[in-house]
């Protein structure tokens, strides 16, 4: 169980960022799978509707994770990271003030790193670079 929040209360997230190998260019992906509960109201039946964050974290594109991957928004495209950069803190990365409308439940932060257009060609092992996450509580 991760922290809780109730309507009105701030989220913040702080992101640290490192790369101890050799350069690398890849896609961003950031968002947040939203409460299972939630999914069939918004066309996920599964449960599983996520919200993927895009235009500089200013909007979202709402799908479901079942949908196939090339739906997916990346936040950034082809970024390319140095090599060998140490453990680097970008404060307050996001931050989302909890709507009243928010569905209550469990939300799972989401920041995943592909290689450029991974999901071209559907979901494979090698698709993914990094990942995290980290889940928090939300009610209203």
């Amino acid at each position: 169980m991760g922290p809780s929040f109730r309507t009105g209360d701030t989220l913040q997230v702080d992101l640290t960022v490192s790369n101890p190998g050799p350069a690398l260019v890849v896609d961003a992906f950031f968002g947040l799978v939203l409460p299972p509960a939630s999914g069939p109201a918004l066309g996920c039946p599964n449960g599983d509707a996520v919200a993927f964050f895009v235009n500089n974290l200013t909007a979202f594109s709402l799908t479901c994770l079942s949908a196939p991957p090339q739906s997916f928004a990346p936040l950034a495209q082809s970024v390319t990271f140095p090599a060998n950069v140490a453990p680097v803190t970008i404060l307050n990365f996001f931050s989302l003030t909890w709507p009243a409308v928010a569905p209550a439940g469990t939300y799972t932060l989401f920041l995943f790193l592909t290689p450029p257009a991974a999901f071209a060609d559907g979901f494979g092992p090698d698709d993914l670079t990094a990942l995290t996450t980290a889940s928090v509580d939300f009610a209203p």
